[in-house]
């Protein structure tokens, strides 16, 4: 014969060993979540150090280009002048130019590359805050999701009580 408290009493130990087994879970949870946004966090952060740094190469290769051309055009001109060529003219000062100019769009391009490498590094640090953000909100909808199966359960327990409170009175 099943009387009330057995009833409730197993209705009871149902939930408390369900409790136990939801707070043990959710700690793990928990654990896991914490590690997987540090992760992601850390991953971010050295993306965004790989970006500066890219940047920073990209300036000083394109530094280095410019004095190259620098180098080279002065070069020329001491050149033609040793040769006893007018340094003057106008033939003189385009090939000048020409080595500048040159020199200037091979910098120019070499600080585009190393920016656009510097991007990829951005983007991929964006990402990896986007995935702390997605496990951050997954976190929180298992422990809203666990926490109303909670709920469900002790209304189970509370209702399981009552019903056997409610027959025997009414025998």
């Amino acid at each position: 014969m099943c009387t009330i408290g057995s009833t409730v009493a197993r209705a009871l130990i149902d939930v408390a060993g369900t409790a136990a087994g939801l707070v043990n879970q959710q700690s793990e949870a928990k654990a896991n979540n914490q590690y997987r946004v540090q992760v992601a966090l850390n991953n971010a952060k050295n993306a965004n150090e790989e970006a500066l740094r890219q940047k920073q190469l990209g300036i000083n290769k394109s530094r280095q280009d410019k004095i190259n051309g620098l180098y080279e055009a002065s070069r020329l001109k001491a050149q033609n002048s040793a040769s006893g060529l007018d340094i003057q003219s106008q033939t003189s000062e385009m090939a000048y130019q020409d080595i500048l100019n040159n020199s200037f769009d091979s910098a120019e391009n070499t600080k585009s590359e190393y920016d656009r490498v510097a991007n990829s590094y951005f983007n991929q640090a964006n990402s990896y805050l986007k995935e702390a953000n997605v496990n951050n909100k997954q976190y929180n909808n298992s422990v809203f999701s666990n926490a109303l199966n909670a709920l469900g359960k002790t209304g189970r327990v509370t209702s399981s009580w009552y019903d056997d409170l409610k027959g025997r009175f009414e025998k």
